[in-house]
């Protein structure tokens, strides 16, 4: 359903144009569809030789082109669903890892 958020003023999504699916003859029928996304990660890492160091770097970037993932507009976190999506904005990240 789109509505049960506003208490009754107006009293659904779908009274407001929000909703992507509405029914207008029922609206506990009406459905929010979230869109799919495509997130773009990537990670480079280099082996160090061993007779100077058993050592792993790596860097890299997740979501390297910053998408955002669709609004939904029934979810509390500022129009953002957690339960199916990254974390939204771009992450860098480095580690080494060290054999001994």
């Amino acid at each position: 359903s789109c509505s049960d958020f506003l208490d009754g003023t107006p009293n659904s999504f779908t009274s407001l144009g929000l909703c992507s699916d509405p029914n207008a003859n029922d609206d506990s029928l009406s459905i929010n569809r979230l869109g799919g996304t495509t997130y773009n990660d990537l990670q480079l890492s280099w082996r160090l030789p061993e007779d100077f160091l058993a050592a792993t770097l790596t860097a890299g970037v997740n979501n390297v082109f910053d998408k955002d993932a669709p609004t939904c507009l029934t979810c509390s976190l500022n129009g953002y669903d957690a339960s199916n999506y990254d974390l939204p904005g771009r992450f860098w990240y480095a580690k080494a890892a060290v054999k001994f």
